[in-house]
């Protein structure tokens, strides 16, 4: 018994002793890390010094493999022993993190980065990095580098990341050195060299100087009657070092042609040639070319309502030369005089007349009698008619014809067969889980449920897509949208059933968020815009509300927010955030002149970084100038600073300070200027996308008024004067335009009240409350026509809490001008201190009203440059003024026309407006020169 315990002992004792064998394995080999990079192998060394022993345990290997990744975020990192020694194994990420760009001349990486508008998620897509290095190129060759080429690479840098690299070589800038012009005669030949020559040697070869080129080309062969002569690419001669090329054309000679345009009453020759048949641009195909120009007059002709006008022509000769004459007999332009609809009707006359007026071209809605037009709109007439449900309309008969004793008067006459409205016998969905019919139904919001009107249908369907997106289902279709299941009739058309075929997909939630793109910016700065978090269901207006909100910040030039799992049966989804990062420095600097006190002169420098180490802190700095030689003879100057921090406490609020000096004319006509130091904290949250409030926590400026000589103040009755205005107040501001700095729809408004005390640090003034406000709406009529208007108003109460009063021109209402109402010049304000005196305070209440109205419209289609006619007026209302003080609080107003440029910082409008109501003291009106509108 004792021999087989023992025995037992030892077998135990054994087998222990072979488990802690088993579980510490040593193994004596070395890493051998040569098939790694040179510059891999340092820094894994430098890292993990454990990689440079020669003996391990399983356990520390398992620790090295975690700390290979932790430094790397390699991927499928193993050991591998080969009984001799240890190799250690991964893959690279082939997620590329940085672009990397070389040899870039005249161009910085975010100006490179741009051009080619890579995101960092398509750089590893060669079709998208050949794509976006042939935008690159496109750049240098419209710079004149035309020889330039460029390539790409993956590398991987130091850190373990891939980073891709494109080198681009510019090679030699390119000139124009020559132009010449091969058979033609000597006279075209030179009328080319005159025209163009100079115009381009010693100019950079780019692909668009070719385009203008060939236009100015074409524009003189087409003047000289060459109108038959082709114009072929230019051969392109490069010199020994590719710096200049020679272009030389060569031309077969061909017939040459004046065209006469002759009769026409209502066109001049000039406009038929220049607007209608476009000859400078005009490049026939083929001999028959007078037998198209013949075409498209008679086309215009009866396109204007011209339908009786004849046009012939005839080639005559003249020398070497043809001359085509268009002899046009316009007769009598026919306008509509009247409309007969009749038939099987269910509305009365005047809705169809009205109908077709809508559906009708331009020309016929001024009234134009053109026939082809007008059928057309006869047709568009019927298929309303279909869509309101009369699926049986027919269109029995339409007789265009003219008076005979009148050809100027069009009479049309349409029967129509409307027939009776379909009925909707049934509303069912398929396919539907989540919600029931009868919600469905609801949801549709269709005004008649019994009468089919299929504008209405597609109008309910849409909302059916907007109901189901509310709650998620943001893949969401309505499969047989298009499709003739969708409504099914009877046999005569009379009744309908609705069946809507859906399909759901999942109910979306946010499972995770990934950012790419942002090299500078702090993912936490993007996570506070965003209106969705992890758990979250996703719905568009999450998804237009994070958009807005990225947008808002400045930071970004692109934002794209998709799902990853897009399409899928996925539920729990990843949310990708792809940005491009914009520049954070700004750099401005602007010069100009305007008309105002005979001539000014305007400068301003400015500085701003946006993106102070990628938290989108930022800082500006701003410098303005303006010196009048003539009247005032004197520098106006202002500084402003300012610096913002975005999110303060780790919440939306953002806070701002700001810091104004300046030295200003603050009265014209007593010749006194105001030193101002202004300091101003707010803090300020986006409500929404649309709405902001800010919060002035405190304001605090200081005032010196002066003469700005001191002989002013003894000629005009004033001396020197120090004040300190401290305050504090919200604004709300809600703005629903569509473009901040040229609006055409939406609306703007703003409230402000502002509470200014001793207690807050004032000196020299009274405490007083100061409310303001305004609204504008904006209003597109028709195409490009915009109707703008403007009403503002306040109101400012001295609290009496001392018997200072409240300087009027400090924070008084004051109109004039072009910002308020123009037609003033910036000495006509009003009220003016000849009426108040120079440093009038008000002892009571006063308040203002401000009424614009504009209409904006283009003066050339597809042009940036636009007309505006515009009516301004206001008034100030002063209580308890002074009975030696001769002011009525009366009407002023003016209107005027304006010219306007636009530009990326806004319209460049030049103005004038003439007073309605003028004093016999003042200008007539006043020009007004400025960026921006109201």
């Amino acid at each position: 018994m004792v021999r087989t315990s023992i025995l037992f002992l030892c077998i135990l004792i054994w087998t222990l002793g072979s488990f802690a064998q088993n579980s510490l394995q040593v193994y004596n080999f070395k890493f051998d890390l040569s098939n790694w990079p040179l510059k891999f192998q340092n820094l894994l060394l430098s890292d993990i010094p454990e990689l440079g022993r020669s003996q391990y345990t399983e356990e520390e290997l398992n620790s090295i493999i975690k700390k290979v990744y932790s430094k790397t975020h390699l991927k499928k990192i193993k050991i591998i022993n080969d009984q001799s020694r240890l190799i250690l194994r991964a893959e690279l990420d082939l997620k590329v993190e940085a672009i990397v760009f070389k040899d870039t001349k005249y161009l910085s990486d975010d100006e490179a980065q741009e051009i080619m508008n890579l995101n960092l998620s398509d750089a590893n897509d060669a079709n998208k990095v050949k794509y976006a290095i042939d935008k690159l190129l496109g750049h240098y060759k419209n710079l004149g580098f035309q020889k330039a080429t460029a390539k790409y690479e993956y590398e991987n840098a130091d850190s373990f990341k891939r980073r891709l690299i494109v080198t681009v070589k510019i090679g030699p800038k390119t000139t124009i050195r020559s132009l010449s012009f091969k058979g033609l005669s000597d006279k075209d030949a030179r009328a080319l060299r005159n025209n163009i020559y100079w115009n381009y040697v010693g100019e950079s070869l780019t692909d668009e100087r070719l385009k203008k080129i060939n236009v100015e080309i074409r524009t003189q062969l087409n003047s000289s009657g060459l109108y038959l002569v082709n114009l072929p690419p230019p051969q392109i001669l490069y010199n020994a070092n590719d710096t200049q090329v020679d272009l030389m054309y060569k031309f077969l000679v061909r017939p040459e042609f004046e065209i006469k345009i002759e009769g026409s009453t209502s066109y001049t020759e000039y406009d038929l040639k220049t607007d209608i048949l476009k000859l400078s641009e005009y490049a026939p195909s083929d001999d028959s070319f007078p037998g198209e120009i013949l075409s498209k007059l008679q086309k215009f002709y009866l396109s204007r309502g011209f339908s009786h006008s004849e046009i012939k022509y005839a080639v005559l000769r003249q020398g070497e030369k043809n001359i085509l004459v268009y002899q046009v007999n316009e007769n009598l332009q026919t306008r509509i005089h009247e409309i007969r609809v009749t038939g099987a009707l269910s509305k009365p006359e005047k809705y169809y007349i009205k109908e077709f007026y809508a559906y009708a071209s331009s020309p016929v809605q001024d009234g134009l009698f053109i026939k082809d037009d007008i059928e057309q709109a006869v047709k568009n007439l019927v298929v309303s008619l279909k869509n309101q449900g009369f699926i049986n309309a027919k269109l029995k008969k339409m007789d265009l014809t003219t008076d005979l004793e009148r050809p100027e008067h069009g009479i049309i006459n349409i029967i129509i067969d409307e027939g009776t409205q379909a009925t909707i016998s049934e509303i069912q969905f398929t396919r539907n889980h989540q919600f029931g019919n009868s919600e469905l139904i609801a949801a549709m919001e269709l005004k008649d449920k019994t009468l089919l009107n299929l504008n209405e249908i597609e109008s309910g369907l849409n909302k059916v897509r907007a109901f189901y997106a509310l709650a998620g289902f943001l893949e969401m279709k309505i499969l047989n949208a298009s499709e003739l299941s969708l409504i099914r009739y009877n046999e005569d058309f009379s009744s309908a059933e609705i069946n809507v075929e859906v399909f759901e997909g999942p109910q979306i939630y946010v499972g995770s968020i990934l950012i790419d793109g942002n090299i500078k910016t702090h993912e936490k700065v993007i996570f506070s815009e965003l209106e969705f978090k992890i758990g979250d269901l996703l719905t568009p207006q999450k998804l237009e509300e994070s958009t807005a909100r990225l947008q808002k910040t400045g930071l970004f030039s692109s934002i794209e927010i998709k799902m990853l799992e897009a399409n899928t049966d996925v539920q729990i989804r990843t949310i990708v955030v792809s940005l491009g990062e914009r520049k954070p420095g700004i750099f401005t600097i602007g010069a100009g002149v305007t008309n105002e006190n005979d001539f000014t002169v305007h400068g301003y420098l400015g500085a701003a970084y946006r993106n102070i180490g990628g938290w989108g802190r930022g800082a500006s700095l701003r410098g303005e100038g303006s010196y009048n030689p003539n009247v005032l003879d004197f520098f106006e100057w202002k500084v402003i600073a300012g610096y913002l921090e975005p999110y303060l406490f780790d919440t939306r609020l953002r806070f701002r300070v700001n810091y104004t000096t300046s030295r200003t004319i603050s009265d014209y006509t007593i010749r006194q200027q105001t030193i101002s130091n202004q300091a101003v904290w707010s803090v300020e949250q986006d409500i929404t996308s649309h709405v902001t409030g800010i919060w002035q926590v405190y304001n605090i400026a200081n005032y010196v008024d002066q003469g700005i000589t001191s002989a002013d103040e003894v000629k005009y009755g004033y001396s020197r004067e120090d004040m300190v205005i401290a305050s504090m107040g919200p604004t709300l501001d809600i703005d629903y335009r569509d473009n901040i700095l040229n609006p055409t729809d939406g609306n703007f408004s703003r409230l402000t009240l502002e509470y200014a005390s001793r207690f807050l640090g004032s000196n020299n003034t009274d405490d007083f409350v100061r409310a303001t406000g305004q609204t504008t709406l904006y209003h597109t009529i028709v195409d490009q026509l915009v109707w703008a208007n403007s009403v503002r108003g306040g109101y400012l109460y001295p609290l009496k809490t001392n018997s200072d009063g409240v300087r009027f021109d400090k924070k008084g209402f004051i109109l004039g001008g072009r910002s308020t109402v123009r037609g003033f010049e910036s000495t006509e304000f009003f009220p003016n201190t000849d009426v108040l005196g120079a440093s009038y305070r008000l002892p009571s209440g006063s308040s203002y009203e401000l009424f614009k109205s504009e209409f904006r419209f283009p003066l050339m289609k597809k042009s940036d440059l636009s007309g505006a006619l515009f009516y301004d007026g206001g008034r100030v209302n002063i209580d308890n003024l002074a009975s030696t003080i001769d002011y009525k609080a009366e009407w002023r107003d003016s209107v005027g026309i304006g010219i306007r440029y636009n530009l990326p910082i806004g319209p460049l409008n030049l103005e004038y407006a003439h007073k309605l109501n003028k004093k016999s003291y003042e200008s007539d009106g006043a020009f007004h020169l400025s960026v921006g509108v109201f």
